[in-house]
């Protein structure tokens, strides 16, 4: 069993999980994951969206695609979900 999936399961607390649709490539400093989220099956990898599963259970869709979330990162922005208060 692969590490990500050992953390999908122990992140969503479902035992049957594979976690295989995320292609993670990226941790921030709290254990969050950066990961393409292969949600669109007519599309080559770098046309799917880009998510973050957060270490605290938070989540969300950080860019459409490849070229979105370069261009985040261009302009100084990370793979990370704001706070919502």
């Amino acid at each position: 069993m692969s590490t990500s999936t050992e953390w999908f399961r122990a992140w969503t607390g479902n035992r049957e999980l594979i976690g295989d649709r995320f292609r993670v490539f990226g941790q921030d400093g709290t254990g969050g994951y950066a990961a393409l989220w292969l949600i669109r099956p007519d599309r080559v990898l770098v046309e799917q969206p880009i998510v973050f599963l957060g270490s605290e259970g938070e989540t969300g869709v950080v860019a459409l695609d490849l070229g979105s979330f370069l261009w985040l990162l261009a302009d100084g922005f990370g793979p990370h979900i704001p706070s919502v208060r």
